[in-house]
């Protein structure tokens, strides 16, 4: 029955490449481990207490006024700490006595204004900036997912950001819109984690939308606000803090060409400034805006190209977001090269491989185990249609009435319901199957790993989990898919229907766009 029969070791061999892949792809990412955890509950203490001494620390007040409104602002807030502190000493001298109530207040006074002069020179690095998302973070708690992306663009990424100060020049991430510009500052970031840039070790990557810091502009004393709270947040430690602006064109633009101006500033080498920038934009937006607005902003970056990926680097995204995103969903085989052909037909001139992606995300979306039941929706109908019937009675104090249509309602209900239940019961079956599908490759790919130590009873399981349990696995979970009307394998028909779903979501679009110009021309 099976002749071409190969041993354990040989199995081992053929699977070592795609036991590290599918490690590195589904175990790769790192835990919510405690020390994570402990990491997120000091950097929540630490911002209470830099809150609290924003709020009620005199540091601000040495910093000179802008404007008279800060100057204004400065006076109230001195008055509303003098009249906090006379309240809580009204409040504790009966309770305490005199001596104590002021020590307990003078100290109080005294600690917050040390600690609040002390604090910017020992506090650690941040992890919260203003109108920042700290992508660094995100990775350590395994929330920001990463795809792959050519080595040499990363490398050039790092050489731009440790360049020496005499030639300094900060990347410019330049592609296509849908190139994977923002994915590729995501793997930068993942590559730091992973140590692959010792000199960037410890450094903390934060995003930002240049859009934010256009629409958060106050003109006091003709500066950009949201910029200056973004350097003064940084502190001492802007030399560990790696900003990238996404849309970066947007601060060059003629309505907002004092932010560049700014920004502008902020790039050069030297203390109070932005060591370490990436810029997001595509290739026309920064040509326009940019370099034709403002020539000296664009001599401080060095233009990184991100080309689109070719075929087999597309498949290999797609492969890995799969894995990272739904390790549990199996794929039928050939199935990413058919999304990617599928997709190339139905938007010939659309990016990629944001385009596929998307298609993807709506797959998996589908394949997932919220799946409503059509049983669920007949219920539900049958539910609806009794209470009518007994609102109607109600209404009419008729008991009588619709008394046989209610008895037919209750039994179908009921019948409708105990099968209801009895799928219930074989949708949790199929979906543990599947979790322990995963578990099964898992506990395959780990024996791979280690297959030099293998006893002979685990080479012996070993091969049977390999050459039969796991297709057999898989080939039982298709079948019981199908008989469930469940849409949980990556296939041909699921690719089909994701595509033609948002074929129809665009079309929907269009046509209540049109709609709208129709109407504002009839208005009008």
């Amino acid at each position: 029955r099976y002749p071409g029969h190969a041993g354990a070791l040989e199995t081992a061999k053929e699977l070592a490449l795609d036991a590290r892949h599918f490690f590195e792809m589904v175990d790769g990412r790192p835990v919510y481990s405690w020390r994570a955890r402990m990491e997120a509950l000091f950097d929540l203490c630490i911002s209470v207490l830099e809150s609290f001494l924003n709020a009620f620390g005199i540091a601000e007040f040495f910093r000179p006024a802008e404007s008279l409104l800060e100057n204004d602002i400065k006076s109230n807030r001195i008055m509303q700490l003098l009249m906090l502190f006379s309240t809580v000493s009204t409040l504790l001298l009966p309770v305490l006595g005199p001596a104590l109530a002021t020590s307990i207040v003078g100290g109080t006074i005294l600690g917050t204004t040390s600690l609040s002069l002390v604090f910017p020179y020992v506090r650690s690095a941040p992890s919260f900036l203003p109108k920042a998302i700290n992508w660094t973070k995100q990775y350590r708690q395994g929330e920001l997912l990463t795809s792959s992306c050519k080595k040499e663009t990363l490398d050039a990424i790092a050489a731009a950001l440790t360049s020496s100060d005499r030639i300094k020049t900060h990347p410019m991430l330049i592609g296509k819109s849908g190139a994977g510009k923002t994915e590729t500052a995501k793997a930068f970031v993942a590559a730091i984690e992973r140590g692959d840039y010792p000199e960037l070790s410890g450094k903390k990557v934060f995003y930002l939308n240049t859009a934010d810091l256009v629409k958060g502009a106050e003109a006091i004393s003709g500066e950009n606000k949201t910029l200056a709270n973004l350097d003064r947040a940084m502190g001492l430690h802007r030399d560990s803090i790696i900003l990238i602006f996404d849309e970066i064109q947007l601060a060059c633009q003629n309505e907002s060409k004092t932010l560049g101006e700014q920004l502008k500033t902020m790039l050069d080498p030297g203390n109070g400034r932005f060591p370490h920038v990436i810029g997001i934009t595509t290739e026309e937006e920064y040509y326009r805006d940019i370099y034709r607005n403002n020539a000296a902003f664009a001599r401080r970056f060095k233009r990184i190209p991100i080309e689109s990926p070719n075929a087999a680097e597309t498949l290999a995204i797609l492969t890995n977001a799969a894995l990272q995103m739904a390790p549990e969903i199996p794929l039928a085989k050939g199935a990413m090269r058919e999304l990617v052909a599928k997709t190339k037909i139905a938007y010939p001139d659309a990016p990629e491989p944001i385009t596929s992606l998307k298609i993807l995300a709506r797959c998996l979306q589908k394949a997932a185990v919220s799946q409503t039941s059509p049983l669920a929706k007949k219920a539900e109908t049958l539910r609806m249609e009794l209470a009518a019937f007994h609102a109607e009675r109600a209404a009419a104090l008729l008991p009588d009435s619709h008394r046989e249509e209610i008895a037919d309602l209750e039994r179908d209900l009921k019948a409708v319901v105990c099968a209801e239940e009895a799928e219930e019961r074989e949708l949790a079956n199929f979906f543990k199957k599947r979790d322990e599908l995963l578990a099964l490759k898992k506990r395959i790919f780990q024996k791979v790993l280690r297959s030099a130590s293998l006893t002979r009873k685990e080479q012996f399981t070993f091969l049977l989990e390999a050459r039969f349990l796991a297709p057999i696995w898989t080939e039982s979970l298709v079948r019981d898919a199908k008989r469930l009307g469940l849409k949980t394998i990556l296939d041909s028909a699921l690719i089909q229907e994701a595509i033609d779903e948002e074929l129809e979501s665009d079309r929907r679009a269009e046509e209540a766009v049109e709609r709208g110009r129709a109407d504002l021309q009839s208005r009008s």
